[in-house]
């Protein structure tokens, strides 16, 4: 009996890819891997990445911090902030999309910069 109950874990994940599923028929690329949080010490260079699923065409990226585009314009599938410190941190997603189309929006990821002493959260 014990087997048969599903987890918490494994009911997010089937969602989860029940959604990507829906995205995708719908015309939309597919988040398959989420940028994730990540707690850095000051100055660090910290790395974000997604990953997506489509139909063949050409994806376009679009990073955002606290919902406002990066300017410059970030584009690509990583993404790259060095010297990591009270003024980067956030929440950071992604929109995911094919030229002239809406896109899908990736889960938040948070940044969070110690300071180097005492291992304080900025």
């Amino acid at each position: 009996m014990k087997n048969s109950i599903l987890s918490k874990r494994k009911i997010a994940a089937v969602l989860g890819l029940l959604c990507a599923a829906n995205a995708f028929s719908q015309g939309e690329p597919a988040i398959t891997s989420h940028p994730q949080g990540q707690i850095v010490s000051r100055g660090s260079t910290v790395t974000f990445s997604v990953s997506a699923i489509g139909d063949g065409r050409p994806f376009q990226y679009r990073w955002r911090r606290n919902g406002h585009t990066l300017t410059p314009f970030q584009t690509n599938s990583t993404l790259v902030v060095t010297n990591a410190n009270v003024g980067t941190n956030g929440n950071f997603d992604v929109v995911v999309s094919y030229p002239g189309t809406r896109g899908v929006l990736s889960k938040n990821a948070h940044l969070a910069s110690l300071t180097s002493a005492a291992g304080r959260m900025e």
